[in-house]
């Protein structure tokens, strides 16, 4: 049985008016039916009617599905309590609100299927009054919360889009001060580029290492890769001349080279301060600025750190730098060939580099060999510390 009483063609009221809506009713005495239809028909709801649990899960199950559903408890067949169950393992029918009309109107029996999941449990003999008032005031509280969600969604939104623009304008100041680091020489700025790529390799290498100290989950590589280009920032406050000797470095030319990561690492503090930086990447570029000098055996500069010690980001910086230096022409040195660069890394391990490190780096050989790629005739400004 399924019997449509129409709602009037008026819009439907905002919340605080009165609320009209999609109901369905259930009972399997036809004058129960009859009568609870034609009363919440005159208030001016979309009105259906089902005689048992089978057409009631049918009914529900139909688009447009109802908003509310008044639900008799003893049915025979299936009962209220079961039909209820039925609407709740549903994706589709699981967000119907439910009120239990039921002869059974003792305490225990409306605590019973209030927790059930009924929004709310009417006793019969039916008043009408008190039944248009619980269905007017749920009705209330679902417009009430679906524009509750609808706004959390609308915001949600909001702070993603505004979340994607910080986030690329982030992007875009510390590409700007990469660039401008390795355009000091207008040849090329491509071992910086280089070096995004080789972290992403070498980082994901890693993530396979058990015993690795740091998480490097996909978002913790992410930030890896994004901060690499940033490791030689302090190189904007050395003089271009110096970058660009043909030949060695004097011991006052080496102190200042030297100086370079200290100046990079207080470089990104600086645009942290006006920016709302995130603050992992934030450290991570700290790390690789200041630190990816530092070597293994505690030889290195500006702090002489040594073994785990030196922050875990560095120590990758520190050969992916290395390893690009090494394949890499410039205007000083010829260009090593793959064996020799793979040869070097290998023979710092325990010296120079991190032995995880450099596993990772041999297990990884072939797929950072085949990313690197140098644009002919191009040369860095600069390898030397």
């Amino acid at each position: 049985m399924s019997t449509v009483y129409p709602l009037p063609s008026q819009a439907l009221p905002p919340p605080g008016a009165a609320a009209t809506g999609r109901v369905l009713v259930v009972d399997d005495v036809p004058e129960n039916l009859a009568q609870i239809a034609a009363l919440l028909a005159a208030e001016g709801h979309t009105v259906r009617v089902a005689n048992s649990g089978a057409a009631a899960l049918r009914l529900a199950a139909t688009d447009p599905p109802p908003e509310l559903i008044l639900l008799d408890v003893v049915m025979p067949g299936m009962d209220g309590f079961e039909v209820l169950a039925r609407l709740r393992a549903e994706p589709r029918t699981a967000g119907i609100t439910v009120l239990f009309l039921s002869a059974r109107a003792g305490a225990d029996d409306e605590a019973y299927g209030l927790a059930q999941g009924a929004a709310d449990y009417i006793a019969k003999p039916i008043q009408p009054q008190r039944v248009l008032a619980r269905v007017r005031q749920h009705l209330h509280a679902r417009r009430h919360h679906e524009s509750l969600h609808h706004r959390a969604e609308q915001l949600e939104r909001s702070l993603r889009r505004r979340e994607r623009a910080g986030h690329a304008l982030q992007q875009a100041v510390w590409q700007v001060l990469a660039h401008q680091a390795g355009l000091r020489d207008p040849i090329t700025h491509a071992h910086l580029q280089r070096s995004q790529v080789l972290m992403a390799v070498l980082a994901r290498a890693l993530s396979q290492d058990p015993g690795w100290p740091d998480p490097l989950d996909e978002a913790h590589q992410e930030l890896l890769v994004r901060a690499a280009p940033l490791h030689d920032l302090g190189k904007l406050a050395i003089p271009e001349a110096l970058l660009r000797k043909p030949g060695p470095l004097d011991r006052d030319e080496w102190a200042l080279m030297r100086a370079h990561p200290v100046l990079g690492e207080q470089a990104v503090e600086r645009v942290a301060r006006d920016l709302p930086l995130p603050p992992d990447f934030v450290a991570l570029a700290r790390q690789v600025t200041r630190s990816h000098h530092e070597r293994w055996d505690g030889s290195g500069y500006p702090d002489g750190l040594a073994g785990d010690a030196i922050p875990a980001a560095a120590r990758v910086m520190a050969v992916v730098d290395v390893f690009d230096s090494l394949l890499a022409s410039r205007h000083y040195k010829r260009a090593g060939s793959p064996a020799e660069a793979r040869a070097a890394i290998l023979a710092g391990a325990g010296r120079q580099f991190d032995p995880r490190v450099v596993a990772a780096f041999d297990r990884a050989f072939d797929e950072l060999l085949a990313r690197w790629q140098a644009p002919d005739g191009a040369e860095d400004p600069d390898d030397r510390g």
